[in-house]
């Protein structure tokens, strides 16, 4: 497949793209490229949801983009509507 490439990933949600294609970024990751996440969402209690549903997800955001930060060869976006 590839090797020593840059792979992009655009996600709308946290973990959309580990359903959708999560073994093929593996393989990708295994075949030594660089994986890009960018991931674009939105959640805040102004739109309606919960605030223990916002702090939960913002916490969750926050780990995986500190395990991004962790792994080698790995970056992590988050991109919201302001």
């Amino acid at each position: 497949m590839f090797k020593n490439k840059d792979v992009i990933v655009f996600s709308p949600h946290p973990d959309d793209e580990t359903l959708g294609c999560g073994g093929l970024l593996m393989k990708l990751k295994k075949e030594k490229n660089n994986l890009h996440w960018i991931i674009f969402t939105t959640i805040k209690e102004e739109e309606g949801w919960d605030r223990n549903h916002v702090s939960n997800k913002k916490k969750q955001i926050r780990k995986v983009s500190k395990k991004c930060k962790q792994m080698s060869r790995t970056s992590f976006r988050f991109f919201r509507k302001r």
